[in-house]
């Protein structure tokens, strides 16, 4: 045998071919125009008092949103799951704009809103509600690491499920799960 062609040199490549394909496939699950519903925990959490940033440079405090079910997004614009989901989230946030007891909140964990306003320019999102998180303090509080994530909080302020992962927030099965998680927060608040 060649001293190229080692036994611990085609191990390797053996190893290192399979992790290729291995990343290959998740890479391309993720990044995919219609991502598998995502995997979802349920929690049974307080949310205690989180802050973040409004266009206008004012702190919001999360805590105060309490009151009504809340669905609150993590995402940035770096992240290709979340170019994805725009369209849909921004369809969807248009559907809730009236919605007296359901307020959705997006938080982009990008460094500035100007970041984040030429981008909602760009995918048609400019109406989106979003506050900034760029220093990820928020995110962290909640413990999102990798983006998009998603929770269903509570009208008390407990967060009802997790969604880790991109939604497809135009599909009619997603449109039903949300239904019933808010459903569910609001069930909470009445109990």
């Amino acid at each position: 045998m060649k001293p190229w062609l080692s036994r611990s040199r085609i191990l390797a490549l053996v190893v290192l071919t399979a992790a290729a394909v291995g990343a290959g496939v998740l890479s391309r699950n993720s990044l995919s125009p219609n991502p598998p519903v995502p995997r979802l925990v349920p929690l049974a959490e307080s949310l205690g008092a989180v802050t973040v940033t409004a266009k206008d440079g004012t702190k919001v405090d999360l805590t105060a949103l309490k009151g009504k079910t809340v669905v609150l997004h993590f995402w940035a614009t770096w992240c290709p799951p979340c170019v994805d989901e725009m369209p849909g989230l921004v369809a969807y946030a248009r559907e809730l704009a009236g919605d007296p007891n359901v307020q959705l909140v997006t938080v982009s964990v990008d460094d500035s809103f100007d970041i984040v306003n030429a981008f909602l320019e760009k995918h048609g999102g400019s109406d989106l509600p979003v506050l900034l998180d760029a220093k990820r303090e928020a995110a962290g509080r909640f413990g999102t690491l990798k983006f998009p994530e998603t929770y269903v909080i509570s009208p008390d302020g407990t967060i009802v499920t997790l969604v880790q992962g991109a939604m497809r927030w135009e599909s009619p099965e997603v449109r039903k799960q949300l239904a019933a998680w808010i459903r569910k927060a609001a069930a909470k608040q009445e109990s």
